[in-house]
């Protein structure tokens, strides 16, 4: 039998990114796809949102902080996916001007 899925966690800041995305026009969120995916110009975006108080001096997060799976799609995805903290990084990510 398989085992039932353990809750997610969601950083602090996720809530009031995806708010603020969903309120520009011509960008669309789904959620539940480690973090997000946005959509913008025809193009999808794959995010992970981690919170800032919990990132190093360097800006990444602290080891352990990202998932085993996350390591591994860094490594091995071919499309974009990226670990941000904020909604300027998205924003320059996809270009929305």
């Amino acid at each position: 039998m398989a085992q039932p899925r353990r809750a997610k966690k969601i950083d602090k800041n996720q809530q009031g990114i995806v708010g603020y995305l969903r309120g520009l026009p011509g960008v669309s969120v789904e959620l539940d796809h480690d973090d997000i995916l946005v959509g913008y110009r025809m193009q999808n975006y794959w995010f992970e949102i981690k919170n800032p108080e919990e990132m190093n001096k360097a800006g990444k997060p602290y080891k352990g902080r990202i998932q085993k799976n996350q390591e591994r799609i860094q490594r091995t995805w071919p499309g974009q996916y990226n670990i941000v903290t904020t909604v300027d990084e998205i924003l320059d990510i996809i270009g929305y001007a």
